[in-house]
């Protein structure tokens, strides 16, 4: 690994990367192995977490995956391959379950939409798998994530994909498209004339052009004033 690069990355939380946008699907795929490899190593140190989300899934500098929920003691390890399960959907669709539910006019009551209606671009195999995990009945779901991972193994063999640490790490490490934050605007007096001028102009037009607005007078309004103080005084002597 290029060490140069990987001391320039910052760990991130799974949910601050994922946009509705759909991942490539070897992307996806390299993180479904690590986030399902990170909860099956948890399972097999008898720790269970009863819910977990991509808030809790954080990418390390080095580009796998570890869990900062707490461990639920007691907690039903068919619970965490549901949640992992709608963790998945959402890397291979861009949406999660309620949102896919949502967008297609699917009762909250029924099953995720099949993830293909989603992106057709999901093999047949990955989306009976997520079906698989989703499943409302604890009992139909694979009873260990390690069988989930073989399964995902066997998808990227069959694509000619091959899962990487580098990719993760890559598409963790971009920055976010941040909004133009612009500077406060100073109101101004009205009567302020404020105009750019180049650099070239001299000191005499820059100062004409900020002169305040009220205190300037032009060659009509002196007329227009003496005429007025001329018809006054020979109002008054009639």
């Amino acid at each position: 690994m290029n060490r140069r690069f990987a001391s320039q990355t910052v760990s991130t939380t799974l949910a601050s990367r994922l946009t509705p946008e759909r991942l490539p699907l070897d992307l996806a795929l390299s993180l479904a192995v690590e986030i399902v490899e990170a909860v099956a190593t948890a399972h097999q140190q008898r720790r269970t977490f009863g819910r977990l989300s991509p808030a809790d899934l954080v990418v390390d500098i080095d580009g796998s995956i570890t869990i900062t929920a707490p461990a639920l003691e007691g907690a039903d390890p068919a619970t965490d391959t549901f949640a992992v399960g709608a963790v998945l959907y959402q890397l291979f669709t861009g949406l999660t379950p309620n949102q896919a539910r949502a967008r297609l006019a699917v009762s909250p009551l029924h099953d995720a939409p099949p993830a293909s209606r989603i992106n057709p671009g999901v093999d047949e195999t990955i989306e009976g798998l997520l079906s698989l995990m989703l499943d409302r009945d604890p009992a139909r779901r694979p009873h260990s994530l390690r069988v989930i991972e073989g399964m995902l193994a066997d998808v990227c063999e069959s694509l000619e994909l091959e899962p990487s640490r580098a990719s993760i790490l890559r598409w963790a490490s971009l920055t976010p498209v941040l909004a133009v934050v612009r500077a406060p605007v100073q109101h101004k007096p009205s009567y302020v004339v404020v105009l750019e001028v180049d650099e070239e102009e001299d000191d005499e037009e820059v100062e004409e052009a900020s002169t305040p607005g009220p205190l300037r007078f032009d060659a009509w309004a002196a007329a227009a004033c003496a005429f007025f103080v001329v018809a006054f005084a020979m109002a008054t002597q009639l």
